[in-house]
């Protein structure tokens, strides 16, 4: 009988002759709460590396004229154009660039909501003939595919948590 008594757990959960106390338990909440932290840091610290964000007035009368740019990319589907100026030549537009240390060295440099595809091309041919030189454009379709991912399982989503709902509610239900 006494043998007995030295196996039963007292109110703590610990056995009287064991003096290694549990362990806490993994929760998976943890995965969770660490992928979230990471994906806040990436969003938080990657904002050095994106083009600076410039009107198309400025763009037209102050960069284009200049002659330092190296490529255009126009992103058609979003009306957007991705600009990387000459390297040498980030220096010279420091007072529209407000902190041109922070930008890429190798581009692209700014960002700009173009009006038409017309009025760039207009522009672009002008500031050619101006300078004699040749800026190449590129012309881009993109795709953000975490949206479209989203998309795509909204409506599966939606229904597997409506049938998820619906089917708590009615085992909830003992009735009598």
């Amino acid at each position: 009988m006494t043998e007995e008594k030295k196996n039963i757990p007292d109110e703590k959960g610990d056995k009287p002759g064991n003096s290694n106390p549990k362990m806490p338990q993994f929760n998976a909440y943890w995965i969770y709460g660490i992928i979230f932290a990471v994906l806040i840091g990436i969003t938080m610290f990657s904002g050095g590396q994106a083009p600076q964000k410039v009107s198309w007035s400025v763009f037209e009368n102050q960069i284009l004229p200049g002659g330092d740019i190296v490529r255009i990319v126009v992103i058609t589907n979003e009306g957007d154009a991705e600009v990387t100026i000459n390297e040498s030549a980030l220096g010279k537009y420091s007072d529209i660039l407000k902190d041109h240390a922070t930008l890429p060295r190798t581009g692209p440099h700014l960002l700009v909501k173009i009006p038409t595809l017309d009025k760039l091309e207009e522009a672009r041919k002008s500031a050619e003939e101006a300078k004699g030189i040749q800026i190449p454009i590129e012309y881009e379709e993109r795709s953000n595919l975490l949206r479209d991912f989203f998309m795509m399982m909204l409506p599966f989503l939606l229904i597997i948590g409506i049938w998820v709902f619906f089917f708590r509610r009615m085992s909830s239900q003992g009735g009598a």
